[in-house]
Order: C-alpha cells, then structure tokens, then sequence
C-alpha cells in the first residue's frame, strides 16, 4: 500500500508540472496568436483593448487550469483516502488474523495437552485400557496393552479388540459389547487367548453422548492367566487331597481281607507236607501276600498325616525302598537307572516318611522330563565333614535359565497345562529344610538336569553322640 500511495503522489506531481506547462504554453500561444489577429483585424483599435483581451485569455487558461486541477486533485485524495482505509483494513485483518491463529495455536496446544493428560492417565494404569468404536476397532491403548501383547501404540490402534483378546477373526464368543449396547451399562466377561492361553478379566463401558447414545467403548481387561492358574491348581490339590483321603481307605479295606488271605495261607502252610505241589502253591500265595501287604502299608505311610519323627536311616536303603515303587514305571517309560551308591555311607537323621516323598517327587519329575526315554543316575556320598550328598541325575529336556530360580517355587511348573501341580519341588525343598539340610537343582537344555541334596549326619554317625 506505501509503495501504491508514493506512486500516486508522483502523478499528481508530474501532471500538476506538466499541466501548468501546457497551459501556460496554451495561453501564451493562444494570447500571442490572438493578439496578433486582433491587431490585423482591428489595427485602429486601442491597445490597452487588446491586452485586456489577452489577460482574459490568459486568465481563462489559469481557471480552466485551476478547475482541472481542482478535480483532478479531488479525485486523488478521494483515492488516496480509499487507499488509507484499504490499507488500515488489510492491517487490521492481518492483526485479526494472527490473533485467530494464536487462539487456534492455544488451543490447539490446549486439545494436545488434554490428549497428553487422558494418555498419561491411561499409561498409569497397569492394566489394559483401550478405546474402540463400535465395530470394535481400537481408537487408543495406554501403555500397559502394549507391553501385554507384545506391540508398538501403532500396531494396536486400528487393530480389531478381538484379534488381540481372543486371537480369532470374529467377536469373542459371548462379547459382552452386544449387552452394553442395548442396555447402555457396564457389563463383563472372561476371555481366553486361543492361541497363548492368557486369560483377561474384560468389562466394558459406555460412552455416551449428549442424546443419549452409546459413541464410543472403553474396554478394561486385567491379566488374570496366573489367578486362574493357582485356582486351577488349588482345584487340583482338592483333588488330589480327596484322592489320598480314598487311596488311604481302599488301602484300608484291601489290608483286611489281605491279612486273612497270608494268615489262612500260612495255616494252610503248616498242614501241608513237605514236598507236596499244594505247599509250594501256598508258599506263593503267602509271599505275594505279604508283598501285597507292604506295599499296602507303603500307601498308608504316605496318605497319612505327616509327623515329624527323626531316626538314624541309611539313605541307600530308603532310596532302593522308594525305587522299588518307582521302578516298574521307569522302565515302562524306557528310563534306565544307574545307582552309584557310596559304600559304608554313614546313617543321616530323617524322618522316612517325608524324605520318601521328597524322593518320589524328585525321581517323578526326572521321569516327566525324559517322554522319550533316558537315563536316571542317583548317587550317594561323603560331602565334607559332617554331611552326606545325593543327586537326581536325569537325561531329559532340561530347564530354560530364567526358570532356575523360580523350581522351587510354589505351583511353578515347566509341563504343559493339566500335567503337574507345581508343588513336587517345592514341597521338596521344604522338608529339606525342615531337616537342616540344602537343595539346589543344576540344569543345561537339552542336556538334563541335576538336583542335589545336602543332609547332615545323624549325631552318632559324627561322632556327637
């Protein structure tokens, strides 16, 4: 506009110079020219007459000069106005503009932190949130849904709800989003991933607009894989417990009619001669009795109660006591086993009930981690003054490092879902313990793995007696 308003002004200064040039010319000219016709015409006339004749004409051309300027000029204030008031409209639009962009700027700026806000509230929660729309795609994740399934913010958002809670190509299987609709409430559900087995607390929320309709969805899941598990778990141990409870009462009524059984063969053993087929028959019946009855009784100790009782053992013999219930099942499994027992192995104070369990357990797991065969070494000897070592040496799968720590832990378990309770190790370590003694497992993939067992002596056999 400055430069619009210089150039106008430049005009006016030419064509007032050129103007008054023009006429003044056009006057004299004029003057002159008439001036000299008049003296031609009129030479006996008076020449003040003539020079009154030429001063008007001259005047003439000033007023005729004067009235063009005049308009003229009028005419460029009236632009140079017009322009000034462009000019101050342009700056005021160009101030309303960046005071429009400003407030856009603010809030802008505004929306982006109360994005921030809701984002950063969502990413406290330790839980999944997410955000869908009605077609059940995902409009927003915190952080937590991200960590859980293993994905970037990006490659959850857009992503359908049920592919990732679920793992199919189709709405969960009882989604409660259909409830939430009609109802326009709360509503929960448990789902399972198909594929990895995780196990989410659902619900799901509404949110409504101001007529008064379901807009959006907010989905909060909690992982409850571990909970359901233990649940699992403590169902199991029920019935487990229920089966020890009636193992120990059939056990019960096959012990009686058992003991008849021995008691009338070995009557009949006494009446029989010697040397006779019947007697030898009998001898059979009486000793397959009797191994009857120590297994049996074997059954017994171990559905019973537990209750501590220390006595000097010698462990090879509690060892060879539980393989011999152990053994047939070993083999039938392809399991070799190698004894390495030390000799003149001194007597340790245990209770022999409890330290046979912790053996079944240990000797169990062995043969869990061998499906396909291989081979068990247990081995028995001195450890230092004062203390007697034993270790489970198996050929089997082997245990991943970041799970070596957590063996002993209660309902920790490497086998699949269904096949182990969790509680053989630890249960294990625990009586160790409560013997004064250590348990420590080593372990390779693929290679196997070694459990030993750190027992003291009994008081006699160290000499403290």
């Amino acid at each position: 506009m400055h430069r619009s308003r210089t150039y106008g002004l430049n005009i006016v200064q030419k064509f007032s110079i050129l103007s008054f040039l023009w006429v003044f010319l056009f006057v004299i000219v004029s003057g002159w020219v008439l001036n000299y016709y008049l003296k031609q015409s009129m030479a006996d006339v008076d020449g003040g007459i003539t020079t009154s004749i030429w001063l008007l004409s001259v005047g003439g051309g000033l007023l005729f000069y004067i009235s063009f300027f005049g308009l003229f000029y009028k005419a460029y204030k009236t632009q140079k106005e017009m322009d000034e008031g462009i000019h101050r409209l342009n700056r005021e639009l160009s101030d309303l503009n960046v005071h429009l962009e400003n407030i856009v700027d603010e809030r802008t700026l505004a929306l982006k932190r109360s994005r921030d806000d809701i984002q950063a509230i969502f990413d406290a929660v330790t839980d999944i949130i997410v955000v869908k729309d009605l077609d059940s795609n995902i409009e927003m994740a915190n952080r937590s849904a991200a960590a859980v399934f293993n994905r970037g913010h990006d490659g959850i958002v857009g992503e359908k709800c049920y592919r990732l809670f679920w793992g199919g190509d189709s709405p969960c299987p009882g989604c409660p989003i259909s409830e939430t609709l009609v109802n326009k409430r709360s509503a929960s559900t448990e789902v399972t991933n198909i594929h990895n087995g995780e196990v989410f607390d659902l619900s799901i929320f509404p949110v409504i607009d101001e007529k008064g309709k379901v807009q959006k969805v907010i989905e909060y899941a909690k992982v409850v894989t571990p909970q359901k598990r233990l649940e699992n778990k403590v169902i199991q141990m029920e019935k487990l417990s229920t089966l020890g409870s009636l193992v120990g009462e059939i056990a019960h009524q096959i012990n009686n009619p058992l003991v008849g059984v021995v008691n009338t063969a070995q009557l009949a053993l006494m009446q029989v001669e010697e040397g006779s087929l019947l007697k030898e028959d009998l001898k059979g019946i009486e000793k397959a009795g009797i191994e009857c009855k120590r297994i049996i009784r074997k059954f017994l100790d171990f559905t019973r109660p537990a209750r501590f009782k220390l006595s000097p053992v010698n462990i090879n013999t509690l060892l060879e006591d539980s393989l011999e219930v152990l053994e047939k099942q070993l083999r039938l499994k392809n399991i070799a086993i190698e004894r390495k027992y030390g000799e003149g192995i001194p007597a340790v104070d245990v209770d022999t009930t409890l330290m046979t369990q912790v053996f079944f357990n240990i000797i169990t797991n062995a043969k869990d981690a061998m499906p396909d065969g291989g081979r068990l070494t247990i081995s028995t000897f001195p450890e230092g003054p004062g203390s007697l070592g034993i270790s489970f040496s198996d050929t089997g799968t082997g245990i991943k490092g970041e799970d070596m720590a957590k063996i002993f832990s209660p309902f920790f378990t490497t086998k699949g879902e269904g096949a182990g309770t969790g509680l053989g190790l630890s249960v294990a370590a625990n009586i160790i313990r409560s013997h004064s003694g250590r348990i420590y497992a080593e372990s390779k993939v693929g290679e196997g793995t070694t459990v030993h067992i750190r027992l003291p002596l009994s008081r006699e056999a160290s000499g403290n007696g």
